[in-house]
């Protein structure tokens, strides 16, 4: 999987395609998949990353 900066990058380069999009909010899409919910004290996330 790529990485969070990866994502925001390829996101930056599709929002020159498609500037109809919210740019805040088409970014924070692109990496909203790769956060998770951290438990009590941050070692696992839900979901896990894989």
């Amino acid at each position: 999987m790529a990485t969070w900066i990866a994502h925001f990058r390829m996101a930056e380069r599709r929002l020159a395609d498609w500037p109809q999009f919210d740019p805040t909010a088409f970014v924070l899409g692109k990496v909203a998949p790769d956060s998770g919910k951290p438990n009590h004290d941050w070692t696992q996330f839900d979901p896990p990353k894989a």
